[in-house]
């Protein structure tokens, strides 16, 4: 029943076809339409919509008694817009007509500036029974334009808020500027001093943009401070406006704030691993270094160490562990410096661990610290250093009373040499059971010999 439904369908297409082709009412046959625009520009806003009445017409001759009627398909090229008809396809009878369709056209918030040109076409094709006809013929197009309206609006950004400088010293913070409209703007940027800033000068890299719609662009604000600059917090401020707005209302300002300080000097000199901890100076203070945990644990031949830390500063470039305490080793020597390795860390120092452990036959340092008097100290000294030696640390002071105790380290113990026969058994014993075993045989064999007797 299938096959017979389908060859039927081929047949009416077929020969439909054939009649519309080939018939003398095929060649006098003519379909003439247009589509019309009602009202056919809006100014739609980002965002927006816009509706359209189209009129489609059709006017017919030709069209004998095999046609049914007249298939019209319409086509929409909305160019960056999203469109959508109430309907597209439209069905006329023979004789033709008009019919009216609605066109909704949606317009995305980042639209830029200006005509979008939207064209609807239609292609009109005679109806023979259940199917549309080969032949085609294009309907008059029509024209629909959505104006979208301008947009304007500029923003400005920075990540910081104070720079901070010493005289003779500069610096740079960078100001992103964004047009937030939908055409071009020319931004015009400027530095504002508010209080004179003496010894002051700041400057932008770029003073004037072409921004194209929703571009961003950086800009870096330049200041250096003299040596007449006042130890103090200077305030500025960066301004931008827009041409053609002679009224202001998209100007826009960010407040920047200056601190000139005081540059520290050196307190001494670079790092050596000497003398007495307590006594340490720093020579640098843009690092600084923090031990957060410390652990000490004493076996009978051996020890374990944990210490962990952080460190951070803009020069700092590695972490220096130390175990000092006073020394018996050497007289010349008042304090020993003995360094601790540091077993893991991140690659820019932020965090860092040392967790040893240490036999008698590896190191003093276990047996010296089980000598140690309850009075005496041993320090942890972490030292963050610069790629000049300038540094700053931390210090951690530890007891004899604050170290804990390892469990006693069992050695496994050497087992004698065995003596192995062919049973597992040294000669003697096995004479032994061997005997056993003849003389319960005997018995066995006489208790069986009286017993048949």
């Amino acid at each position: 029943m299938k096959d017979r439904a389908l060859l039927i369908v081929v047949f009416i297409i077929f020969f439909g076809n054939v009649l519309v082709l080939g018939s003398p009412e095929a060649s006098a046959m003519s379909i003439r339409g247009n589509i019309t625009c009602i009202s056919n520009s809006r100014d739609v806003e980002p965002g927006g919509t816009a509706d359209f009445l189209l009129n489609v017409s059709v006017n017919t001759s030709g069209l004998g008694e095999n046609y049914q009627g007249v298939q019209v398909t319409l086509f929409v090229d909305d160019g960056s817009l999203d469109s959508n008809l109430s309907v597209d396809v439209v069905n006329f009878n023979t004789g033709g007509g008009m019919r009216m369709v609605f066109l909704n056209l949606s317009v995305p918030r980042n639209a830029r500036h200006g005509q979008v040109r939207v064209v609807v076409t239609g292609q009109a094709r005679p109806l023979i029974g259940p199917v549309t006809g080969i032949r085609s013929f294009d309907l008059e197009p029509v024209e629909c334009f959505v104006n979208v309206t301008r947009t304007r609006g500029v923003a400005l950004y920075r990540k910081l808020l104070n720079l901070d400088l010493y005289r003779e010293g500069e610096g740079t913070m960078n100001v992103t500027i964004e047009n937030l409209g939908n055409s071009w703007e020319n931004v015009h940027l400027e530095v504002l001093f508010m209080d004179g800033l003496l010894g002051i000068d700041a400057h932008l890299s770029e003073n004037t943009l072409n921004l194209s719609p929703f571009q961003k662009v950086q800009v870096a604000l330049i200041v250096s401070a003299g040596l007449d600059a006042s130890f103090r917090e200077h305030n500025m401020i960066i301004a931008a406006n827009i041409d053609n707005d002679p009224e202001g209302d998209y100007d826009r300002e960010i407040a920047v704030k200056v601190m000139v300080m005081i540059k520290p000097e050196l307190a001494g000199k670079p790092f050596e691993a000497e003398g007495d901890p307590i006594e340490l100076e720093r020579s640098t203070r843009d690092i600084d270094v923090l031990i957060r945990y410390t652990s000490i644990t004493l076996g009978n031949d051996r020890m374990s160490i944990k210490v962990s830390g952080r460190a951070t500063g803009p020069s700092l470039a590695r972490v220096k562990l130390y175990m000092v305490f006073r020394n018996d080793i050497s007289p010349s020597k008042e304090w020993q410096w003995e360094p601790i390795g540091i077993t893991k860390n991140t690659p820019q120092w932020n965090k860092w661990e040392s967790d040893l452990e240490m036999m008698d036959t590896e190191s003093y340092l276990p047996g010296y610290l089980r000598n140690m008097t309850t009075s005496d100290n041993v320090y942890f000294v972490a030292i963050g250093l610069d790629p000049e030696y300038s540094y700053n640390y931390d210090i951690v002071a530890k007891n004899k009373g604050e170290m804990g105790s390892l469990d006693y380290l069992e050695v496994p113990i050497e087992a004698e040499d065995e003596v192995f026969t062919i049973f597992s058994m040294d000669p003697g014993m096995l004479i032994l059971v061997g005997g056993i075993v003849v003389t319960f045989c005997l018995l066995l064999l006489i208790l069986v010999v009286r017993t048949r007797s």
